[in-house]
């Protein structure tokens, strides 16, 4: 049985929106269901893990956002505050300087484990979450339909900042940078270092990362009765 906590940066999957909130439910009613999550599996263990396989219960991503987490997550531990929207403009600007893009090919895949998608190409960040509808880094409205599949390509400097700040209100559907779609599966193939974040908690790939994979799965949970 798993219970979600308010571990990470901007973790809105989380049962409770702090930490003290999400334990008191130890104490609640609780009632036997399933919930889904994603599994992600790496090609080597992932240190920040123990392992090469971690679950996300709301949204894990590998990019630009892991990277905003990663600072967000390192500012806040010595100065207090909310400084996620202020890593995400600074992002748009050095990102790039720090991660510099290559080719991601993404693969997408149905119900049926058939491929239906492809892509190869620079992108800021491809996320998979546990349904569509949901938020993150604080209520960032990044799945804001039934889509839970979604990916930035890279954006020219100089609307970047303008274009990145489309995914706090979901109003990036649609935009020529942007592809949403459902899938049940996708595959990540990438030669370069890069950030993955799951559920607001960071781990440091390479190379010998990918390929990476991201998959629905049930699991058995204790649903809280309040």
């Amino acid at each position: 049985s798993f219970l979600a906590l308010a571990l990470g940066t901007g973790n809105d999957g989380a049962d409770g929106k702090t930490l003290e909130e999400s334990l008191s439910f130890l104490t609640a009613g609780k009632a036997f269901t399933y919930k889904k999550a994603v599994m992600i599996q790496t090609s080597k263990d992932m240190p920040e893990f123990g392992s090469k396989t971690a679950f996300s219960f709301n949204i894990a991503s590998v990019g630009i956002d892991a990277f905003v987490n990663e600072m967000t997550n390192k500012t806040k531990s010595f100065l207090p505050g909310n400084f996620y929207k202020l890593w995400v403009n600074i992002s748009a600007l050095f990102y790039e300087t720090k991660y510099p893009l290559g080719p991601m090919e993404v693969k997408l895949y149905d119900k049926n484990k058939d491929c239906f998608q492809s892509f190869n190409e620079p992108l800021l960040f491809c996320l998979l979450g546990a349904s569509g509808k949901r938020t993150y880094g604080s209520g960032h409205k990044i799945l804001p339909g039934e889509e839970n599949f979604c990916m930035a390509r890279q954006i020219p400097l100089h609307t970047k900042i303008q274009s990145l700040s489309a995914f706090k209100d979901g109003s990036h559907i649609g935009k020529p940078f942007t592809h949403l779609a459902f899938v049940s599966k996708m595959s990540i193939f990438y030669d370069r270092p890069v950030l993955l974040q799951i559920d607001g908690e960071v781990a440091a790939l390479d190379k010998a990362s990918f390929p990476l994979t991201m998959e629905l799965v049930d699991f058995h949970v204790k649903k809280i009765i309040k």
